[in-house]
């Protein structure tokens, strides 16, 4: 998630229009994704693909003076183990396992048996139960973001198929169970996109760096200059933009 609040500087303050585009495909241009409701200077926004984002911020009309742009990113999603961090992820996605004869479709999170495993996102609990691999396991279907949520090896698992849950409630307690009777206790986490199958769930829970505030030069902004050669006007801040 991305969020950037520009803030007005002194000269002449009033209100901006933020709209966030995506990358469109080799045919289309750049779509709108997000925009900022009426009188906010913030917008925030999930994207579901890398790419080159591009963010327009608008003055209101007869409008001037400086701004500055904070942008910052946190995790899509709750870190399901609670007290826990990156540094307890010890198993990544698409490792070996059984000699090789399958891969690793989730992340192990380690941590002292008992310790609450809470629910990453919000929605409903469709399955509490067991199987070989996993032990104690929990499915979670999340609408929001069209992905089932699989946590596995629980020691104790306290809620319901049916139950709706929030962010943050407590689904059970880490364990060891199923195949992973002979490791630490940890949780396996795990998440199924429609139409993909097991996706990498790293990216959901750790925080990510966030990025560097824009340092081009604004100045020349609405002037005019003289270039010393030929130049390409291209559709868009890309490389491959089309000449126009």
């Amino acid at each position: 998630m991305r969020l950037i609040r520009p803030l007005q500087g002194a000269d002449t303050p009033g209100q901006v229009f933020l709209d966030l585009f995506a990358p469109g495909d080799q045919t289309q241009q750049k779509r709108p994704v997000a925009s900022a409701e009426a009188e906010s200077n913030s917008l925030s926004y999930e994207p579901r693909a890398s790419g080159v984002y591009v963010l327009r911020v608008q003055p209101e009309l007869l409008r001037g003076g400086h701004m500055q742009i904070a942008s910052a990113g946190v995790p899509a999603l709750q870190f399901p183990v609670s007290g826990g961090a990156a540094r307890n992820i010890q198993s990544i996605y698409g490792d070996a396992r059984d000699a090789g004869r399958r891969a690793h479709e989730g992340v192990d999170i380690f941590a002292p048996r008992g310790t609450p495993i809470v629910a990453a996102s919000s929605g409903w609990v469709t399955s509490v139960g067991q199987n070989s691999l996993g032990g104690n396991v929990i499915w979670v279907w999340d609408m929001s973001r069209g992905v089932r949520v699989y946590y596995a090896h629980l020691q104790q698992q306290l809620v319901r198929t049916g139950t709706f849950v929030h962010a943050g409630d407590t689904l059970g307690t880490v364990g060891n169970t199923g195949n992973a009777r002979t490791t630490a206790p940890h949780l396996h986490f795990g998440i199924y996109a429609r139409g993909e199958g097991a996706i990498d769930p790293e990216a959901f829970i750790r925080p990510m760096p966030n990025a560097e505030n824009p340092r081009t030069k604004t100045a020349a902004l609405g002037e005019w200059a003289r270039t010393r050669g030929p130049l390409a006007l291209r559709a868009s801040p890309a490389s491959g933009a089309p000449i126009l």
